[in-house]
């Protein structure tokens, strides 16, 4: 039976989380921020709960924190997000052996794809993705939520079942909510255990897939598809 496997992009391949701080300190800079050292720490907060409620537009997060009295800059919203943006990518982190993992399983015939939620911004995520190499590791890149063709995870999941109707599926995310989005797909499930630099983590919470998978290396991937019963 044909194997396929499904990466998330942060979080599991990249570790983009983990840069914020020198991206706010930066942005700090630009804003012309008093206090540098809170500023970051409720920034950090603010991603933390935008992650919860799925809402990756920066333009809408920005455009709200520049009514403060706190920025004392008049920089563009537009250039504001590109430089976020920029600077995310810049200390975007590829975690470790996860090229090596998608390299392996490619060589096993394994198919590979990376289904990964919008940016907020059109086409962002699929340059954060070729930036980091990704997209020519992988068979197909799909992206889903706003400002995308596909609408949720789970259609974009469906359309990868569709295209292996005979095949043994595996989902790899960081948050248990996405996870219980690929359970409902009938899709095997596999948690990727990362813990971001955010104070409450409210998105990395929650209730997973009784029979999810539970990997602190992406190397264990390799095995657990090696001793499946059906590979």
């Amino acid at each position: 039976m044909e194997t396929v496997v499904i990466f998330d992009f942060d979080g599991v391949l990249v570790d983009s989380y983990g840069g914020l701080t020198r991206v706010y300190r930066a942005l700090a800079k630009k804003l012309n921020i008093a206090d540098v050292a809170c500023f970051i720490k409720a920034m950090l907060s603010f991603e933390d709960i935008m992650d919860y409620f799925g809402l990756w537009d920066r333009n809408l997060w920005f455009n709200l924190i520049l009514k403060s009295s706190k920025v004392r800059s008049k920089l563009n919203v537009n250039k504001l997000v590109i430089e976020y943006w920029r600077l995310r990518i810049k200390y975007s982190k590829i975690m470790n052996n996860a090229k090596e993992v998608i390299e392996k399983l490619n060589s096993l015939g394994i198919h590979t794809y990376i289904v990964s939620g919008s940016d907020g911004v059109k086409g962002m995520k699929y340059k954060r993705i070729k930036a980091s190499g990704f997209d020519k590791l992988v068979r197909e890149i799909l992206v889903y939520g706003i400002n995308e063709k596909i609408g949720c995870l789970f259609e974009a999941l469906n359309i990868v079942k569709r295209k292996h109707r005979r095949s043994q599926l595996f989902y790899i995310d960081d948050k248990p909510k996405n996870l219980m989005e690929a359970h409902k797909a009938n899709i095997r499930t596999v948690l990727h255990k990362y813990k971001p630099p955010f104070p409450t983590k409210y998105a990395w919470k929650g209730r997973k897939p009784k029979n999810t998978i539970e990997i602190d290396n992406l190397l264990d991937l390799i095995k657990i598809i090696l001793q499946s019963d059906k590979f």
